[in-house]
């Protein structure tokens, strides 16, 4: 599993690179990351930066836990 900080700093340098004018699968082929992969860390990332929430579950069928109340 990535961390947030490694998928920030692989976003950051393909965004840098596609603006410098490559294609976004032939950056993401050069750091070894699926152009999916990509996909769902920057729908992450907006969700996130909309809800203010950084633990934004984005797979519907998850399940999560939820303490019991004292």
């Amino acid at each position: 599993m990535t961390s947030l900080q490694q998928r920030q700093n692989l976003i950051g340098a393909i965004t840098e690179a596609t603006t410098a004018g490559a294609r976004q699968d032939q950056a993401c082929a050069v750091l070894g990351l699926s152009p999916r992969t990509l996909q769902r860390w920057q729908a992450r990332e907006t969700l996130a930066e909309e809800t203010g929430d950084r633990n934004v579950n984005t797979r519907p069928g998850m399940m999560t836990w939820t303490p019991p109340l004292p």
